[in-house]
């Protein structure tokens, strides 16, 4: 057999092979450069409102690095078919939970040596809005609650019983997705006190008093009633359907939905 100056990976390629993805091959099968190659990803918080509180939609690692943690949905950037970083984010929601997001907007880029066992890596991350009813049965919100993702005891108790003691860390959360979660809340938090971002967590069609709820648990104060509708009113990112939500005990409430215009607004902002 002929000998060889490359060390074969487990899969039998050699150093430069090109029968695969640049994320897919190995160390031994990563092309040499003067300079090393970063990992390059996208991660998506992706944000719900249930029982009126913030959750973030996180998934079980099913291989290393941090198996058996919990993470965000994300990917590695596909450079024939990605033509940007907001492709790649579409793209990697659409094969993990199912849907074509109706919210995509930048966060930011987390980059650095340590983020990642593997080597330098960076994430642009994406702060997605969704609704549960529509995702993957698979799919799991947890909770936000000050900032941080909170797991009741049999949350706890499973991933610790999945996961090998030595995994496990002073985290459950894998990689530095819980710096990039505590952003994205403050992010969309504060967004929601002078945008419609907050008209996203709502159905097709709603009533003011709903609409109020959902500004009041992201801005996390109450709001006076009146002053509130009168200023999203003025403001015309909403419009009246016609119909009325109403039982025999309670005056009938008009029912409203988004404007043309305010959606049109968001997608050239955001897309």
């Amino acid at each position: 057999m002929l000998e060889t100056p490359f060390n074969a990976c487990a899969d039998g390629h050699y150093w430069g092979c090109n029968n695969l993805q640049p994320q897919d091959r190995c160390e031994i099968c990563m092309p040499k450069t003067e300079h090393d190659r970063p990992i390059l990803t996208v991660d998506v918080v992706c944000f719900t409102l249930i029982d009126d509180i913030l959750h973030v939609l996180l998934m079980k690692r099913d291989k290393e690095p941090f198996l058996g943690k919990l993470a965000l949905p994300g990917g590695y950037i596909h450079v024939d078919e990605d033509k940007n970083t907001l492709d790649a984010a579409k793209r990697v929601t659409k094969e993990k939970l199912g849907i074509d997001v109706p919210y995509l907007e930048q966060l930011g880029t987390f980059s650095g040596l340590s983020r990642d066992p593997r080597g330098w890596s960076a994430s642009v991350s994406y702060i997605a809005v969704v609704q549960p009813s529509k995702l993957k049965e698979t799919a799991e919100f947890f909770p936000v609650l000050d900032g941080h993702v909170w797991l009741d005891g049999h949350v706890w108790k499973q991933l610790m019983n999945d996961m090998d003691g030595s995994n496990f860390g002073l985290s459950i959360i894998a990689f530095d997705h819980q710096e990039i979660i505590d952003d994205a809340v403050k992010r969309i938090r504060d967004k929601s006190t002078y945008s419609s971002l907050p008209l996203f967590f709502m159905n097709k069609t709603f009533t003011l008093t709903d609409l109020q709820t959902v500004y009041e648990s992201m801005m996390q104060e109450s709001i006076d009633k009146a002053s509130f509708r009168r200023k999203i009113l003025e403001q015309g990112i909403v419009e009246p359907t016609g119909e009325v939500l109403g039982t025999k005990k309670h005056r009938p409430a008009r029912l409203f939905r988004p404007t043309e215009e305010t959606l049109k607004l968001f997608k050239s902002t955001i897309g």
